[in-house]
């Protein structure tokens, strides 16, 4: 019969087309298929159902897409291409080369910021968390171009203590096991309390030797442990919030919300190489993850109030789910602060779950010390009944590991390394000088500063705290002072040390009667290079006269004993101030308050000069004046007996160094800080003396961070 042509139609049939005839053969030509897209799928391989599988059905849509940052995933795209030209509901799945990768917008759409690493074939490396945009090269049927959302987790911290948070991951805050961040364990006592009752209380936050709290009141509770009724941690008070660090989880509430099915679970799990850490997490009442909790009281008191009860404790084998965790508001949170709950170093892992599933995990490296091993601590001995020594040598008491080696730093990789050393003053327990030294090492952190620390003792007397050791101790200061005046020479020994292993770096910052360690230390000839960039006297409790003896008088009244000004001519009538060309030190700055409790009652101490035991004659003696110094029948001599002249004898006729308006001699126009005025306002009370180490960040910050402007550690804005 020849070739005949029959067009089949779908659903239809063709008659015999040659009838009789035993063979029939076909030769079929079908029209090209044409194809209209219908979407996109993507999907994780090995993890999803992907097009060719048994199991796949043309109605799957892209699933939850899970990746954590550093960790790279193999995603596959197809064009999904609806059949235009034969049978309805049916599908061809086209894969995809891969283009480009963005950051997500707030309202989950494409920005312009590209982000992460995307090869052409899928294989994606996040960077950074957040919801991340995968687009496709052109469908192949029409230039549409496919998008695939990511949902990248990540634990961010501000490992570098620079007040950012850096989310990426070849940032400075990202952590590694050789690296982690470094931060000290929560063990102290930070409450509030009365204090300098004479005669009347005040009440301040400080950081206590112990103390319970309402659960156990009479137990010995560190802030991590503290809680208000039974089994319900929180926060002791503001000041504690100086013992906190920021967690960022970006996108964890997004996520939760989207798909409750989800579970994050938290866990930390020890290195094997200091214990088992643990941390107190609590969710950040600022929303936006700021770090004003540190800085603003409003924000500080809403903090503490909030952690009532919204603690969770994530130890090594109590693991946290994050969903529990939820605002005041009833919200969950992307933003966390935690403490260091144990001492110990590892991993910390968020995990996500659908159901039994794991579907993405990421972690960081924590690394919690007890303070005492993040600073040096120098002495020169503590027991105030012996001599200071000459020779500086390292602390080895109230460690946390029985036996170990004092910390000490190794040598900087650096030679612009700095190192800020602090000297104490009058009537400090040794754990009260670690204390208000920690209290620096902390607040200095908080303000950036990223250099090393060291605190420097010497044996100061101490418990002189009522008016019965007014009247039973009255020389309890002056002992002290002759042992200040003594313990410059091991404090100048360490100084010339550090200014080798950091040289120029040395800063040099003493309070109260620590200022006479710290210018005893300094007084050398101007012959000498300096070995201290800068010092900061902070309300020391030294005589004008002995920098400037141009300052003008004050009156002894009738206590006046008549002894020369040996501060300001030194050590005859016509030599000059004590401190005349004081070398050592670069730069000298002067914390003053005029109106400074404390050195208030300094000058009462120097108007009752000579003590007990001492005197002081007008004529026949050998100073220089004609005047004749004894302590009971033995005459006291000049220079040799000069530090305990200072100390029993010789009335100051002049403002302390920290009292005083407009030093001069070392001190220069540009290095005075009024703690009268704003932001400062130190005040007239007792407290005020040592206000820097005592309250709260909040209230004391603004004076941290001028001491980094002054000493040229950190750049004014």
């Amino acid at each position: 019969a020849g070739l005949v042509i029959g067009l089949l139609q779908a659903g239809g049939s063709i008659a015999d087309m040659d009838p009789g005839s035993p063979f029939v053969w076909f030769y079929p030509e079908v029209e090209p298929p044409q194809f209209q897209s219908d979407g996109y799928y993507f999907g994780v391989a090995g993890t999803h159902v992907l097009p060719g599988h048994e199991s796949f059905s043309t109605t799957n849509t892209t699933p939850l897409i899970l990746a954590a940052v550093g960790s790279p995933i193999q995603i596959a795209g197809y064009a999904k291409l609806a059949l235009a030209n034969g049978y309805a509901g049916k599908f061809a799945y086209l894969g995809q080369y891969f283009d480009k990768a963005y950051k997500a917008n707030p309202d989950g759409t494409r920005s312009t910021n590209e982000t992460g690493f995307l090869s052409p074939y899928g294989q994606f490396f996040p960077t950074e968390p957040g919801p991340t945009i995968l687009t496709t090269l052109p469908d192949g049927v029409s230039t549409n171009v496919g998008e695939c959302t990511v949902h990248v987790i990540g634990l961010s911290v501000d490992a570098n203590h620079d007040g950012a948070l850096d989310l990426a991951y070849t940032g400075p805050d990202q952590t590694s096991p050789e690296h982690p961040m470094v931060f000290w364990a929560n063990n102290d006592y930070d409450r509030g309390h009365e204090v300098d009752c004479l005669p009347v209380c005040d009440w301040e936050e400080d950081d206590l030797l112990s103390a319970g709290c309402p659960a156990r009141p009479n137990t010995p509770t560190p802030d991590c442990d503290f809680q208000e009724i039974p089994g319900y941690y929180s926060i002791p008070s503001a000041r504690d919030l100086e013992d906190y660090t920021r967690l960022w989880i970006p996108g964890l509430a997004a996520l939760y919300e989207a798909h409750s099915n989800l579970t994050f679970r938290l866990t930390i799990v020890s290195d094997g190489t200091m214990g088992n850490p643990a941390i107190n997490l609590f969710p950040a009442v600022e929303t936006n993850g700021a770090a004003l909790y540190l800085t603003d009281t409003n924000a500080a008191n809403a903090q503490v109030s909030a952690s009532v009860s919204y603690l969770a404790r994530v130890e090594s084998d109590q693991p946290v789910l994050l969903n529990d965790m939820f605002l005041p508001s009833g919200q969950p949170s992307d933003h966390f602060i935690l403490c260091g709950a144990r001492r110990g170093s590892g991993q910390l892992v968020l995990t996500v779950l659908d159901g039994a599933e794991v579907v993405a995990e990421t972690s960081l490296y924590l690394q919690f010390n007890d303070i005492k091993e993040l600073y040096e601590r120098w002495t020169l001995g503590d027991i105030p009944s012996m001599e200071p020594t000459d020779t500086a040598f390292l602390a080895a008491d109230e460690l946390p590991v029985v036996g170990a080696l004092p910390f000490l730093y190794p040598l900087p990789a650096s030679s612009n390394t700095p190192y800020i050393l602090h000297v104490h003053g009058w009537n400090m327990q040794p754990w009260i000088k670690d204390r208000f030294a920690e209290t620096a090492f902390k607040r200095l952190y908080w303000q950036g500063y990223q250099g090393r620390f060291g605190s420097f003792r010497w044996p100061t007397d101490y418990d002189f705290n009522s008016v019965w050791d007014v009247l039973f101790d009255p020389q309890n200061y002056d002992r002290s002072e002759l042992h200040a005046w003594k313990s410059g020479e091991g404090l100048r020994n360490l100084l010339m040390t550090l200014n080798t292993n950091y040289p120029g770096q040395v800063r040099l910052m003493a309070h109260s009667m620590g200022g006479i360690v710290a210018g005893q230390a300094l007084r050398v000839s101007g012959a000498n290079p300096d070995f201290v960039h800068t010092y900061v006297a902070m309300q020391t409790a030294v005589p004008s006269h002995s920098y400037d003896p141009s300052i003008t008088n004050r009156s002894l009244g009738l206590s006046d004993s008549g002894t020369p000004n040996r501060y300001a001519r030194y050590w005859n009538t016509n030599s000059p101030q004590y401190f005349v060309n004081v070398g050592g030190a670069s730069r000298y700055i002067n914390l003053f308050n005029r109106d400074d409790y404390a050195l208030e009652k300094w000058e009462l101490n120097q108007d009752l000069k000579p003590d007990s035991g001492y005197s002081y004659d007008v004529c026949c003696g050998s100073d220089a004046d004609g005047g004749l110094f004894r302590r009971g029948s033995t005459e006291l001599l000049w220079p040799a007996d000069a530090f305990e002249l200072f100390s029993f004898c010789v009335e100051a006729r002049c403002y302390a160094v920290g009292a005083q308006t407009g030093l001069g001699g070392a001190f220069t126009t540009d290095g005075q800080i009024d703690l009268r005025l704003s932001p400062f306002q130190f005040g007239e009370a007792h407290i005020g003396h040592s206000a820097q180490f005592r309250s709260t960040n909040m209230q004391r910050w603004s004076i941290w961070e001028e001491l980094l402007f002054a000493t040229d550690l950190k750049a004014r804005q």
